[in-house]
C-alpha cells in the first residue's frame, strides 16, 4: 500500500506541474520571445512542434528530477532556459537532416548574428541560442553543446544503407542520449556535484534507448537504424538496458546530496525506465512468437508500438514502479545486489 501512495504522489505531482505550473511559466516564456524575436507557433512545422512538445516534457521531466537532489523545485528563470532549449533542439535536428549542414556549420552560423537572408528556423535557433548563452550559469555548455550537435551528425549513419554493427549503434545510442541529457541538466543553475555528470549522462543514454524501443514501427519506415531494429536477441538488449539502470542508480547514491533527497530523486527517475520495462516486455512476447528470434518483419504495426492507452500495459508500468521502489529501498539499506536482478 505504501508503494501504491508513493506512486500517485509522484504522478499526482508531474500531472500538476505539466499542467499548471510549468504551463503558466512556459506560456509567460513564449509571450516574451513573441515579442523579443517574433516568434510564435506559425514559426514552426507541425513536425516541430510535436517533437517540441516531446522534448518540453522530457526535458522539464529530467530537470524536475534534478532539481529535486538539491530539495529545490524550478525556478522561472530554470523552467524558461529548460523551454528555450526544447525549442531550439528540433530546429538544430531539421538544420541537420533537411539543410544538411554540419555540426560546424551550425555553430559557425549560430555564433554569428543573424541576418535577414537566413531562413526562418536559423533565425530563430540563433536567437534562442544565444538566449542561453547568456544566462546559463555553466561554462561548459559551448562544449556540451558542441558534442551533443557532433553526436547528432554522428547520428546520421542511422540512415544510411550500410547495416550498422550492435556496437555502432550502441555507441551512437549514449553520446546522443547523454550530450543532449546533460545539456538540459545545465539549464539548472546550480553546479554539478562530483559524479553528477556522469550519472547525468548514464541516464541520458536510458532515456535514449527507451525512445527507441517505443516505436519501432516507426523507425523502421523511416529507414532508421536503431539498437531495436537490428536486434536479434531482446534479451540481450534486456540485459544492457537493466545494466545501466543499475550503474546508474548505484552511482546516484554516492553524490555528496542529502540521503533524503537523493531516493526522492531516484523515485522520480523511475518514471522513465517503468516505461522502457513496458516495452521490453512487449518487444520479447515478439520475439517468443517467432522461435526466439526478433524478427521485426515477421511482425504487426501494433506488435511494434508500446500503445500506453492500453490498460494491460498501464498495470505492467504500474507494477514495474513497484519494483522499481522496492530496488531503491534496497540500496538506501545498502543491499545493492538487488539492483542486478
Amino acid at each position: 500500500m505504501k508503494q501504491f501512495f508513493r506512486f500517485l504522489t509522484i504522478h499526482a505531482k508531474y500531472l500538476y506541474q505539466n499542467h499548471f505550473y510549468y504551463r503558466k511559466h512556459t506560456s509567460k516564456t513564449l509571450r516574451e520571445l513573441e515579442g523579443q524575436f517574433d516568434i510564435d507557433s506559425l514559426s514552426f512545422t507541425k513536425s516541430q512542434l510535436k517533437r517540441i512538445k516531446l522534448y518540453k516534457y522530457v526535458g522539464l521531466y529530467v530537470n524536475d528530477c534534478f532539481a529535486t537532489l538539491r530539495g529545490e523545485r524550478m525556478s522561472p528563470q530554470e523552467i524558461k532556459l529548460t523551454f528555450c532549449l526544447s525549442l531550439l533542439t528540433p530546429l538544430l535536428d531539421d538544420l541537420t537532416d533537411n539543410q544538411n549542414l554540419s555540426s560546424y556549420q551550425i555553430l559557425s552560423k549560430l555564433q554569428k548574428k543573424s541576418s535577414v537572408d537566413d531562413s526562418k528556423n536559423l533565425q530563430v535557433a540563433n536567437n534562442l541560442y544565444h538566449t542561453i548563452m547568456k544566462e546559463c550559469q555553466h561554462e561548459v555548455f559551448p562544449d556540451i553543446f558542441k558534442e551533443a550537435l557532433i553526436s547528432q551528425d554522428e547520428s546520421l549513419q542511422q540512415l544510411g544503407k550500410v547495416r550498422l554493427s550492435h556496437a555502432s549503434l550502441m555507441q551512437i545510442t549514449r553520446a546522443k542520449g547523454s550530450a543532449w541529457t546533460l545539456l538540459f541538466r545545465l539549464m539548472l543553475q546550480h553546479p554539478l556535484k562530483e559524479g553528477e555528470r556522469e550519472v547525468v549522462q548514464r541516464y541520458g543514454a536510458i532515456i535514449q534507448l527507451t525512445n527507441d524501443m517505443f516505436d519501432v514501427y516507426k523507425d523502421l519506415q523511416n529507414g532508421q537504424q536503431t539498437c531495436f531494429t537490428n536486434a536479434h536477441d531482446i534479451e540481450l538488449m534486456q540485459k544492457e538496458y537493466e545494466n545501466q539502470v543499475a550503474v546508474m542508480i548505484q552511482n546516484l547514491c554516492f553524490l555528496s546530496y542529502p540521503k533524503k533527497a537523493i531516493y526522492k530523486s531516484l523515485y522520480q527517475l523511475m518514471i522513465m525506465i517503468a516505461l522502457g520495462k513496458v516495452c521490453l516486455k512487449q518487444l520479447k512476447n515478439c520475439q517468443q512468437q517467432s522461435g526466439g528470434i526478433f524478427i521485426t518483419a515477421n511482425y504487426l504495426r501494433q506488435q511494434l508500438i508500446c500503445d500506453m492507452e492500453k490498460w494491460g500495459n498501464r498495470f505492467d508500468y504500474m507494477e514495474n514502479n513497484f519494483k522499481l521502489y522496492a530496488k531503491v529501498n534496497a540500496t538506501n539499506k545498502g543491499n545493492y545486489k538487488l539492483l542486478r536482478r
